[in-house]
């Protein structure tokens, strides 16, 4: 009697210890609670910021949303920083996620990745008053980059620079402006939105990597993978693909 109580203890205590991690259909999970949560970084628009209401905004929330509605679910976001964001979402904080995520081997052997969404690069910001510095330009500079990009990859490939890293990118723009930086690598739209609003910098030329952003799940989650390629596949179809991009000031790629 007592041996049948210690396995049916032991069992449930292995149970219960499963429903806490990762692993089984996300998609499933999602369609029975209504809610699917996804982790990005909100500090980089156009694609993902925080508005003045404190809600996720930009082009991946809206993009991600439409998605959770032809799949029947409501998406959360968790707002997380970019490094370690994949390692998150496979210990099992969040389902997916979306973060202007370029699609690399590295990342693509811990993660399952989408259907590409959006074809991006990275380029360079400079001072208005400084040089148009190409990469090669860049030995021996400070170059501002977001920590665990591939931006910061580019650039850490650059010879003899001094490679700062921020948590988020619009504190590497800020140092910029001030002179505190020579230059900055980050996403084109990203930079040229920064641009945009503050005359005192600027874009040099076009992109100088050519990137795809991807909506990453965990490696078994594969049904939720192939559930989202199809949203995608069908936004494509019927215009609302181009819907948004026209909406955030994203061009077509």
């Amino acid at each position: 009697m007592r041996r049948a109580s210690w396995i049916v203890l032991t069992l449930v205590l292995l149970s219960a210890a499963g429903c806490g991690q990762p692993g089984g259909d996300s998609l499933a999970r999602a369609k029975r609670a209504g809610l699917l949560k996804v982790g990005t970084d909100a500090t980089y628009p156009p694609f993902e910021t925080v508005d003045a209401s404190g809600q996720v905004a930009g082009f991946d929330a809206d993009l991600l949303r439409e998605i959770g509605k032809g799949l029947g679910f409501r998406v959360e976001f968790l707002v997380v920083p970019f490094d370690g964001i994949l390692a998150a979402l496979k210990s099992g904080k969040y389902d997916a996620v979306i973060s202007a995520l370029t699609i690399t081997d590295e990342r693509a052997r811990q993660v399952l990745f989408s259907e590409p969404y959006y074809e991006a690069g990275q380029s360079i910001c400079v001072r208005s008053d400084s040089p148009s510095y190409r990469l090669g330009d860049l030995v021996g500079r400070r170059i501002g980059v977001q920590l665990g990009t591939t931006g910061e990859r580019l650039a850490q490939g650059v010879d003899h620079a001094e490679v700062v890293s921020f948590d988020a990118i619009g504190a590497a723009f800020l140092d910029l402006r001030i002179g505190r930086l020579d230059a900055v690598i980050s996403d084109t739209p990203t930079a040229a939105l920064f641009a945009r609003a503050h005359p005192e910098v600027r874009l040099v030329g076009g992109p100088i990597t050519r990137e795809s952003y991807g909506i990453a799940f965990r490696l078994d989650d594969k049904a939720l993978k192939n559930a989202v390629d199809e949203q995608l596949r069908e936004m494509g179809r019927s215009g609302k693909l181009l819907e948004l991009r026209s909406r955030w000031g994203l061009e077509a790629p």
